[in-house]
């Protein structure tokens, strides 16, 4: 069977598809891969069927960017309103920006749902142009 079959079979039947190695316990693994190459890259299935990994509850998501040295108001400001809109967590840490100029990092925790929302709060207000988004398991 070729890779780009056995896809196809492996999308009807299979109760979860994910690009990445979720947190589980693998029972069984399999692979193959097809003649054709696309754009590059060979034509390659790889299979894990498990259970899931119980120690596991729940995920969060924490958002991150760095402040290239803000005035304290505007930090405190910022961190009031991410907090009424709704995040769970917020705190601040203090790190080495651009140019070896002190930075603040504000991380924001929240939940999977919330968290557009609150990217869009962080960047309006600081003006920072990039977000680390984390998607993290809860133990």
């Amino acid at each position: 069977m070729s890779a780009p079959t056995g896809i196809a079979i492996f999308s009807n039947i299979a109760q979860k598809i994910v690009n990445a190695y979720p947190p589980m316990t693998p029972l069984k693994t399999g692979y193959g891969m097809g003649p054709r190459i696309v754009q590059g890259r060979p034509s390659v299935l790889w299979v894990v069927e498990g259970t899931n990994f119980d120690a596991i509850q729940d995920r969060i998501v924490m958002l991150e960017t760095n402040l290239d040295n803000p005035p304290g108001e505007t930090i405190g400001y910022v961190v009031e309103k991410l907090r009424e809109a709704g995040a769970v967590d917020v705190y601040v840490t203090t790190g080495c920006g651009k140019k070896n100029r002190l930075a603040q990092i504000p991380h924001i925790i929240t939940d999977p749902f919330d968290y557009p929302g609150l990217l869009k709060l962080l960047m309006e207000e600081t003006g920072t142009l990039g977000v680390r988004i984390l998607d993290i398991p809860v133990w």
